[in-house]
């Protein structure tokens, strides 16, 4: 009965989300026709008068410094109009309600609340309010976790190269047998030993894709990732596998006599 209230809401707030994204979408188009309109009547003009052979130094001249000044001044606005344009109608990175990252998968996360021409309207994960130019998401790399795919848990442990074999042929085992029958975990994880640092220790990684688990659901995965990395640590002291400083260099201090 849970499942099914958490997927009828779930798609309740698509069907909002999406609804508010058209009408975003609509007060755009609406500007941009607008500006479009503008530039083709302008345009038509210059034909008119072309066609009817009007002296061009007694009427259009004395536009043309007006035309000029309306350039220089409004010209950073039609730019900026003109990168939301191509942002929100052809690139189109997020919708309304999607969690997005700007930069990297560390930084902060937000939702996405009003697509407007200038800013997009956000929120962060505690409720506070952010309004960013459509300018910087142009130039900015966007990590969309709604569009993405199903979760993979992948972390990295060092472990002493005095580890035998065995016991990493054990947790290896242990891993693959929790992922065969486990509620989330693909039966295939992929276990490998990617480096050996300073000399005295391994980098075991461990990649664990998931059936189900989709990105955007950041309670249920986080809670996933807590639990193997607890269940993790209980199987490397089972083995007596531990973690080991890396050696450090003597260094002689000599005293003056």
């Amino acid at each position: 009965l849970e499942d099914l209230i958490a997927t009828v809401k779930r798609i309740y707030d698509q069907r909002v989300f999406i609804s508010r994204g058209l009408s975003d979408r609509a007060d755009i188009a609406q500007v941009i026709t607008q500006s479009v309109g503008f530039i083709y009547w302008t345009f038509m003009l210059v034909v008119v008068l072309l066609v009817f052979d009007i002296n061009f130094d007694t009427v259009v001249l004395p536009y043309i410094s007006l035309l000029l000044a309306f350039s220089f001044a409004f010209g950073g606005t039609l730019r900026t109009m003109l990168d939301a344009a191509v942002l929100i109608l052809a690139v189109h990175p997020f919708d309304i309600g999607d969690r997005i990252h700007i930069g990297d998968l560390s930084s902060q996360a937000y939702f996405v609340e009003r697509i407007t021409l200038f800013r997009t309207e956000v929120f962060t994960p505690d409720g506070r309010n952010i309004q960013i130019p459509n300018t910087e998401l142009v130039a900015s790399k966007i990590i969309n976790i709604h569009r993405s795919k199903t979760y993979t848990l992948s972390f990295s442990v060092e472990m002493s190269i005095k580890t035998s074999p065995e016991v990493l042929r054990a947790l290896k085992g242990a891993v693959i047998a929790l992922c065969i029958d486990h509620e989330y975990f693909c039966p295939d994880p992929m276990i490998t030993i990617d480096t050996i640092s300073q000399s005295n220790a391994i980098t075991y990684s461990i990649w664990i894709s998931t059936k189900t688990l989709h990105w955007s659901l950041s309670g249920q995965r986080l809670m996933l990732r807590s639990d193997f990395l607890e269940w993790w640590c209980d199987l490397c002291l089972q083995h007596k596998v531990t973690y080991e400083y890396p050696m450090q260099p003597n260094r002689r201090h000599f005293v003056d006599d």
